[in-house]
């Protein structure tokens, strides 16, 4: 299993406004997670997973069933978080 602490979060202007008008439980989840992401991001409670086809440069992780964060790796220690929602983000 893969391991890797994260040190620096960058966000998006897009993820910010997506966040802003989520449910308030989405996010509530999200800032429950938020210390997760940074202790692993390969936790399996995240479920983590690359992304393929025109977004195979990203991955995504869960927030709850069925919402997710697509995201990408700076460095080995820093991610930008790129966008959350439903599976809608990735069309």
């Amino acid at each position: 299993m893969n391991e890797r602490n994260i040190a620096t979060i960058y966000y998006t202007s897009r993820f910010q406004k997506s966040v802003r008008s989520l449910p308030r439980f989405v996010q509530a989840a999200f800032l429950s997670k938020e210390s997760l992401i940074r202790e692993n991001i390969f936790h399996p409670n995240l479920a983590t997973h690359k992304l393929h086809g025109k977004y195979k440069a990203y991955y995504a992780l869960t927030v709850t069933n069925h919402y997710r964060i697509m995201f990408e790796f700076l460095t080995p220690n820093s991610i930008l978080l790129i966008d959350i929602g439903t599976h809608e983000i990735y069309k």
